[in-house]
């Protein structure tokens, strides 16, 4: 049997978006059919040591006291899926050929938001944002 294949959008935040880590169905108002899957993950960035900066103290031969490492900044991760797979590799590939990159984003954001303003509503957090591609 092949393996299904969905289509989905992955997006990176700087911040952390609000909703706890993990997967939550969105459904169109009185169908019970799911419309979108969208998982978030929080995450870390940075707080490794430059390496390029390393390699060019060694090769100087200057000797330098070691800095702290950067703090590690909160980032989160949202991926909003289709949760309708498509039926093979052929129409995933006329799937792509036909991607409006620009307007499937503008798509995936007005879910996004719909997620992050419910959450809103139900956590009472003012934090909570919308996102924009800008």
């Amino acid at each position: 049997m092949p393996q299904p294949i969905f289509v989905f959008v992955q997006l990176e935040f700087p911040w952390i978006l609000g909703p706890v880590d993990g997967r939550y169905l969105v459904r169109s108002p009185g169908d019970p059919e799911p419309e979108s899957v969208v998982v978030f993950e929080s995450l870390e960035s940075g707080g490794d040591r430059s390496v390029r900066g390393s390699i060019a103290r060694r090769l100087s031969g200057a000797t330098v006291e070691p800095e702290p490492d950067p703090a590690p900044v909160p980032t989160s991760r949202v991926t909003i899926i289709d949760p309708v797979p498509l039926s093979a590799e052929v129409q995933a590939r006329s799937w792509l050929e036909d991607l409006d990159s620009s307007k499937d984003l503008h798509g995936h954001l007005e879910t996004l938001n719909r997620v992050l303003h419910l959450h809103l509503l139900a956590s009472s957090d003012p934090y909570s944002l919308d996102v924009s591609p800008a």
